[in-house]
C-alpha cells in the first residue's frame, strides 16, 4: 500500500530560502520506512499469534480488522486535529502515538491478552494515520516546489522497501520455532518504539517551516457528488482488501499446499510478493508517462485475477508463485487510482483525499471475509482467493470504465 498523497496547492508554506532542510527530509523520509516496516509486521503476528494462542482464522483476521479500522476511523479526525496545531506538531503526534500502541505489545504479550494485542495494533495504526497526512506535505513542501514529485517519490521508495524488509526482518524474529510462546514479539515491537520516540525527539529539535491549509474544513462526504471518486474510493476499498488478504495468509497457505516448508521459509514469499510491489512502482514511474492511467489499472487488474485463478486451481509452488507475482500487478494501483479519483475536483480536491483514503478500511473487511471461508472448511483454502478475486474485478472495471471523469468537462 503506498505511503498516500499529497496536494501543495493547498498549502501556506513558510521555508527559509537559505535553509537547505536536509536532515529534515532524511528524517521524514525515514517515517515512510518506519510505517511501512510496522505495517507488514502484521503479516507475521498473525500466523504468530495464531499458533500461540490456538486461534482460529477468523480470530486471527482480527489482527488486520483492528489496524485497518484504527487506520480508516483516524483518517478525517486526523486531518482535522492536524489544521488546529500544525503539521509539524501533527508528526510528533504521531509519532508518539504510534510509540505509545508499539510499547503496548510489551503487556499484551506479558498477560497473553489477545486484545491488549488489538488494542495495541489500532493505537500504533491511528499513529500511522497522523504521520500519513503530515509527513507527505512536509516532503512536499521542503525544497523546489518543482522538485516536489521527485522527493515524494524518493520518499515512497523507501516505503516501498520497508514492507519488502519488514516481514523479512519480523519473520526471523518472531518465528523462533516456538509457536507456544509470544515472547519473540516484545523485541521487535520495543525497537519500533524507540525508533519512533527517537525520531520524535529529532523531529521535535528540528527547525520546519511552517504550513498550514489554506481552506477551511470540507464535509469528505460531499465529494459522494462526483461518480469518478465515488468509483475511486470503492476501488480503494476493495485494493487495499485484496492486497493485505493476500498477504495476510501467506504462511498458512504454504503448510496449506503441504510444500514442507518452515514458517521461516514461507515468509521469505511474503517479502518476494512487496519485492513484486517494489519492482512494478519503479517501472510504473516511467510507464505511466506513455500509457493510459486507467487502462494500466484495468490491464493490472485483470492480470491479478488470472494469477488468482492459477493459484486456485493449481498447486503447490504453481499456485504460491502466482500469488508472488500480484504484487507486480498491484504496484501502481493504489497512487494511479487515487490519482484518478481527485481529477478535476478543483476544491473539493481536500475532500477527495480524506475520502478515498478512508476507503483504507477495506483492510479491515476482505481478510476475514476470507477466514470465515477457511475456518467453514479448510480444503477450501484455495477457493477463498476468489474474494480478492472479486475485489480486482471491480477493479479492472474502474480503470476501464469507472476513472473516467471526462463528464465533468461538460459542465
Amino acid at each position: 500500500m503506498a505511503g498516500g498523497a499529497s496536494n501543495t496547492e493547498t498549502f501556506k508554506v513558510e521555508v527559509d530560502k537559505n535553509q537547505k532542510y536536509v536532515l529534515p527530509l532524511i528524517v521524514l523520509t525515514s517515517l515512510f520506512f518506519m510505517w511501512a516496516v510496522a505495517t507488514n509486521f502484521n503479516d507475521i503476528l498473525m500466523p504468530k499469534l495464531k499458533a500461540a494462542l490456538n486461534l482460529t482464522h477468523q480470530q486471527t483476521s482480527f489482527v488486520q480488522v483492528f489496524f485497518f479500522l484504527g487506520y480508516g476511523l483516524m483518517s478525517i479526525p486526523a486531518g482535522i486535529i492536524i489544521k488546529k496545531v500544525g503539521y509539524k506538531a501533527g508528526i510528533l503526534i504521531g509519532l508518539l502515538t504510534c510509540a505509545s500502541g508499539a510499547a503496548l505489545f510489551i503487556p499484551a504479550a506479558n498477560f497473553l491478552q489477545y486484545e491488549l494485542f488489538l488494542a495495541a495494533l489500532f493505537v500504533l495504526a491511528g499513529g500511522i494515520t497522523f504521520l500519513q497526512v503530515a509527513a507527505n506535505a512536509y516532503v512536499a513542501v521542503l525544497g523546489d516546489p518543482k522538485s516536489a514529485s521527485a522527493r515524494l517519490n524518493l520518499s515512497q521508495a523507501f516505503n516501498s522497501i520497508g514492507a519488502f524488509g519488514g516481514p523479512l526482518f519480523a519473520s526471523m524474529v518472531m518465528l523462533d520455532g516456538d509457536n507456544s510462546s509470544v515472547e519473540s514479539v516484545k523485541m521487535p515491537y520495543m525497537l519500533l518504539a524507540v525508533l519512533f520516540i527517537l525520531v520524535a525527539v529529532i523531529i521535535g529539535l528540528s527547525k520546519l517551516p511552517k504550513i498550514s491549509g489554506t481552506s477551511e474544513f470540507v464535509n469528505p462526504f460531499s465529494a459522494f457528488k462526483f461518480r469518478h471518486t465515488t468509483m475511486a474510493t470503492i476501488a480503494i476499498f476493495f485494493y487495499v482488501g485484496a492486497e493485505v488478504a493476500i498477504g495476510s495468509y501467506f504462511v498458512q497457505f504454504t503448510e496449506h499446499l503441504d510444500l514442507n516448508l518452515t514458517e521461516k521459509q514461507a515468509s521469505i514469499f511474503i517479502s518476494a510478493y512487496m519485492a513484486c510491489a517494489a519492482l512494478g512502482r519503479f517501472l510504473g514511474a516511467g510507464l505511466l508517462t506513455r500509457i493510459n492511467p486507467g487502462k494500466a489499472v484495468g490491464f493490472n487488474a485483470l492480470g491479478a485475477v488470472v494469477l488468482i485463478l492459477i493459484c486456485v486451481f493449481g498447486s503447490g509452488y504453481v499456485s504460491l508463485v502466482s500469488l508472488v507475482l500480484i504484487g507486480l500487478m498491484n504496484s501502481i494501483m493504489f497512487p494511479t487510482i487515487f490519482t484518478l479519483g481527485v481529477a478535476k475536483l478543483g476544491d473539493y480536491t481536500e475532500a477527495g483525499s480524506s475520502l478515498i483514503i478512508t476507503a483504507i478500511l477495506g483492510g479491515a473487511v476482505i481478510t476475514p471475509a476470507m477466514a470465515y471461508v477457511i475456518d467453514k472448511d479448510p480444503s477450501l483454502f484455495n477457493i477463498s482467493y476468489l474474494i480478492p478475486a472479486a475485489c480486482y474485478l471491480f477493479i479492472a472495471y474502474f480503470g476501464f470504465k469507472g476513472s473516467d471523469s471526462s463528464y465533468l468537462d461538460k459542465k
